[in-house]
């Protein structure tokens, strides 16, 4: 599995019980990408190396109906944002997370 490390800004402030570095970066190790990709607009897992919280690039749901679905049970809230991430990177997505349980260096 290909490793990259990237620094990237946060998009909201801080809120309250998520955890944010100080400057407002999160230190992201891609970990996987839609296997059908062509380019760099792309469904994608990352994890912050210091904290272990996960980061899913995907589409934004937008289908009210879809959305009413999702509100049955939890927010979104307004810093909160619904992705799609296709079937076929589950076993991707399972990978890389098995992977991580074995990783000392992310917690």
């Amino acid at each position: 599995m290909t490793v990259i490390t990237r620094r990237r800004k946060l998009a909201s402030a801080p809120q309250s019980g998520t955890h944010r570095h100080a400057e407002g970066i999160m230190r992201l190790r891609f970990l996987a990408i839609d296997p059908d990709t062509d380019g760099d607009d792309c469904p994608a897992l990352h994890v912050d190396e210091e904290t272990g919280n996960l980061a899913f690039i995907g589409e934004t749901i937008t289908d009210a109906d879809d959305l009413a679905a999702i509100k049955a049970h939890t927010g979104p809230k307004a810093s909160e944002t619904a992705v799609i991430m296709p079937a076929r990177m589950r076993k991707l997505i399972l990978e890389a997370l098995r992977d991580l349980e074995d990783d000392p260096a992310v917690p």
